[in-house]
């Protein structure tokens, strides 16, 4: 009673245990009439931390930014997250690189890298660490963009299109798709051969971008749903396997943010 009596409640602490597993417990009471009933119970000791989910939310010529979540085991947070990009190996704090949302129990780690090389496609291994030890480790491809790809931006970008659409969207403006791998919106690329494959017309238009949403691989969570989280265009970057030609993509949801400036001879 003197070690482990306070305030109405006893307590215990068990140590040596293994990390992530659960221990069968036998509580009885004892006083001087003698042993109560037993009661038995199942503990469990905190565990690793899972696999993170990891998006990256920015692309440059020569950088790339990434964000992920990672849930915190209760009783041992996630302390550290190593990243792994080809022989470099970055380790991040919580304190450094952790944020918290109002009203949100969870928070986001972020990371940035510089010096790259433009147009490349970069695998990048994280493992989560607390004081159970290293969770399991997720890998995902980033990619540094051919072009600045700054939010908030105006950009020239091409669209292809035949003669007889040409003169519509001359007249009349763009219409958006109804269909297409980033759903609902207007197909454009900065790089003038992707849009050759659409038509023997290209236009050249000035697109005020927005808000921009990198969309890296199939399957994507925001794939179809970019625009209704908040984002004026997605942008499939190049190589990343989203297309075959492996030429970038975008798909702009507002056709009042394109404005056509004149045909490209080809």
């Amino acid at each position: 009673r003197q070690r482990g009596f306070a305030a109405g409640c006893w307590s215990f602490t068990v140590d040596g245990l293994e990390g992530g597993r659960g221990v069968a417990l036998q509580v009885l009471a004892v006083n001087e009439a003698g042993r109560g009933p037993a009661v038995n119970c199942r503990a469990f000791t905190s565990r690793l931390p899972g696999q993170p989910w990891i998006e990256q939310t920015d692309s440059q010529p020569d950088s790339l930014a990434i964000e992920w979540t990672v849930d915190d085991p209760d009783g041992a947070p996630v302390l550290s997250c190593r990243v792994q990009m080809g022989s470099r190996s970055f380790t991040f704090h919580r304190s450094d690189s952790f944020s918290t949302s109002s009203g949100s129990s969870g928070g986001k780690w972020t990371a940035s890298f510089k010096d790259l090389q433009p147009s490349k496609k970069f695998c990048i291994r994280l493992t989560s660490i607390n004081a159970v030890g290293e969770g399991r480790t997720k890998e995902f491809s980033v990619y540094t963009s051919k072009f600045d790809r700054r939010s908030g931006k105006v950009y020239e970008m091409y669209h292809g299109t035949s003669e007889e659409y040409a003169r519509q969207i001359e007249r009349s403006g763009f219409r958006p798709s109804t269909h297409g791998m980033l759903g609902r919106g207007v197909y454009l690329s900065r790089d003038l051969r992707k849009a050759r494959a659409y038509g023997c017309v290209i236009l050249k238009c000035k697109v005020a971008v927005g808000k921009v949403k990198i969309i890296n691989h199939q399957g994507h969570r925001l794939q179809q749903s970019w625009a209704q989280n908040g984002y004026n265009t997605a942008w499939v970057p190049p190589e990343c396997g989203m297309v075959p030609s492996g030429l970038e993509e975008d798909c702009v949801w507002d056709p009042k943010r394109i404005t056509v400036l004149s045909r490209v001879r080809i």
